[in-house]
Formats: structure tokens, C-alpha cells, sequence
């Protein structure tokens, strides 16, 4: 097999994709469209679909990392490049077995940030549970006057609740803790150049979203439908040595090739007027392993939709070819959890 680009299993963090010379599909040209016509914004989609990476991108972009960017779209584009304190929170990191847990991992990463700019971390008398709203609002607020207007980038922003969808009165307080502590991004509205969160999940505005309305949700709007995953054009451009060299090893066409990957791994679809795209964890590791398998689902299923399945009565088979109403996916309440 013929040397070919890298390809970047597991690799989350932007800085790490590049300067390991991974392929890279550009996104910039739809980044830098949000980023010059917002200041606030929500992205829902399915477990390993590049909304990590796609905040990691963002966070560059915003600390002035043009270095980056050569031969990508932004790096050509005369984008000034200014620099921003960037607080970057990954919910997933944070345990959150018990509601006292939440704010002492939310803090350790405000600490992060903190210290990634050279202050003095908030933290508070040993033992006590920190007021992780109070410290996000200083923080912010010590960023700004030192520094400039801030970037808060939050990725997997719903995980501590959906982690107890089993146990209802824990995921409310775990939702109710975590609407205070974002309800602080509305507050600090002026001192913010971006805010931006991700998550698996859309609840509604009257629950964890109600202090933070003013966040636009490009979840289904046209022109952010591929901000993340594969779009055919990507997948034939970005990885065709990687598609001749199996296509030759296979004894097939490159097109006949791509018409079973497309039957594979293809059929995501976020507005009616887009092109359906790839889930890009289930092309890589094809890619990777040169084999057609349900990559996606051995480690990308939410296990709090299987525990909602098994508990429910609906039979799965019943769910194929279900026409949903898009009403249906932006109700989402902790208490009152429709399996489709």
C-alpha cells in the first residue's frame, strides 16, 4: 500500500490534527460565514460527528493561530485575525455522578482558563462547593478588562443531564444547576466577542436554554447544514488517494466504490434543502480498517436513548421510515421523554 495523508482517528483538538499533517476537510469557508454574522450561537448533532473538532477550529481561529490555517479557505481570505481570551469547557470531562460533583469540575476548568492567561484562579476555601456562576462571571469579567472581549466555547454542553435521564429528579437539578450557571453568558453579554455550545440534544427554551435565548440555534438552518460531517464533494476531494488506493485493491472503479460507502455511511440530512452528508467517525475508520462495519454504532450511541428504548414499549423495527415532524426534535423536555 502506497504512503498515503493521515488520517485522523480520535484526534479531537485542531492544533494536533495539523501539525500531524492530517487530512483536514475545510470548514473554514462555513466558519468564518458564522463568525462574521453572529455572536451567539447552538449546534445540535449525533455523537461523533466533528462538533469537538469544529469548537477546537473555532478556539484557533479566535486565539489568532493563522498559523494554522495555511492552505485552508480562512488563510486565504483576508481575515484580519484578532485575538481573543477564548474560555473553552468540555462538559464531558466533568464528573458528575452527584450534584455537588458538577460545579467543583465546572471550576477546575475556569481555573484552566485562568491560568492559560495569567491569573489567579478562583478558587474557593477547601471543602466548600464553589458558586461556579460567580466564578464564570468574574472570570469573564477579569478576562475583558485585561484582555478583551471573551469567547466562550462549550462543547457537549447537555452531558451531565442526559447522563441521568434514567433518574428524573437528578437530571432536573442537574439541568436546573446548569441554567444558572449559562444564564451568566447572557449577563455578560457585553463583555463577549462569541459564544458558542454544542450538544447531542435540543431541549427546550423554557428549560436549560431559558436564561440563554438569545443564542441563534443553526441546528436546521440551510446554510450550516455541512458545518460538520462529509459532504460527497468533501469525501471524493479530501480523501481520493485514499479511494483509489482501495478502489485498486478492491478490483473496482473509484464510483462503485463510493455508491457502497454512500450505502454505508451516508443519509444524514439537516434541512430539506441540502445535500445528505457522511458521518464522518464511520468514514474514517472504513477508511482506516477497509471495512464496511457499523462503526458509528459501537461507540457512538447515546446509551440514554438504548435505556429509553428498552423501557419504553415501541417496537424499534416500527421507528424505519418514520416521517417526524422537525417540531418533534426542538421540544425536548428532561421530564417528558418521547422515544421519537
Amino acid at each position: 500500500m502506497q504512503s498515503l495523508p493521515k488520517l485522523p482517528i480520535g484526534i479531537q483538538d485542531f492544533e494536533k490534527l495539523r501539525q500531524n499533517g492530517c487530512v483536514y476537510v475545510d470548514k473554514t469557508e462555513t466558519i468564518h460565514r458564522l463568525i462574521t454574522e453572529g455572536v451567539a450561537w447552538f449546534l445540535s448533532r449525533p455523537r461523533r460527528f466533528g462538533k469537538s473538532l469544529l469548537i477546537s477550529t473555532l478556539a484557533a481561529i479566535f486565539r489568532g493561530r493563522r498559523d494554522l490555517f495555511e492552505g485552508l479557505w480562512i488563510g486565504d481570505s483576508g481575515y484580519d485575525w484578532p485575538t481573543h481570551p477564548v474560555i473553552q469547557l468540555d462538559m464531558s470531562r466533568i464528573a458528575s455522578q452527584n450534584l455537588d460533583q458538577l460545579p467543583f469540575g465546572l471550576v477546575r476548568q475556569l481555573d484552566e482558563a485562568a491560568t492559560e492567561y495569567g491569573l489567579e484562579p478562583i478558587t474557593p476555601a477547601s471543602g466548600v462547593v464553589p458558586d461556579a456562576p460567580g466564578i464564570l462571571d468574574e472570570l469573564i469579567s477579569r478576562l475583558a478588562r485585561e484582555k478583551g472581549k471573551v469567547v466562550v466555547l462549550i462543547d457537549e454542553y447537555d452531558k451531565p443531564i442526559l447522563d441521568h435521564l434514567a433518574d428524573p429528579e437528578q437530571a432536573l437539578a442537574m439541568r436546573d444547576r446548569l441554567r444558572d450557571f449559562y444564564t451568566i453568558l447572557k449577563a455578560q453579554d457585553r463583555n463577549l466577542r462569541a459564544v458558542f455550545l454544542t450538544g447531542v440534544s435540543r431541549f427546550s427554551k423554557v428549560s436549560v436554554f431559558s436564561g440563554i435565548n438569545h443564542l441563534r440555534d443553526i441546528t436546521y438552518l440551510r446554510e450550516y447544514g455541512a458545518i460538520v460531517g462529509i459532504t460527497q464533494a468533501e469525501l471524493e476531494s479530501a480523501f481520493a488517494d485514499h479511494l483509489s488506493d482501495i478502489a485498486r485493491e478492491e478490483g473496482i472503479s473509484v464510483p462503485e466504490l463510493l455508491t457502497r460507502i454512500r450505502g454505508w455511511y451516508n443519509g444524514y440530512r439537516f434541512h430539506p434543502a441540502t445535500e445528505s452528508i457522511y458521518n464522518p467517525f464511520s468514514c474514517l475508520l472504513y477508511l482506516a480498517n477497509r471495512e464496511f462495519q457499523p462503526w458509528w454504532f459501537e461507540t457512538g450511541t447515546p446509551t440514554f436513548l438504548i435505556d429509553l428504548l428498552r423501557k419504553s414499549s415501541l417496537p424499534v423495527a416500527s421507528l424505519e421510515r418514520k416521517v417526524v415532524s422537525s417540531n418533534a426534535f426542538s421540544s425536548f423536555e428532561v421530564d417528558r421523554i418521547d422515544p421519537l
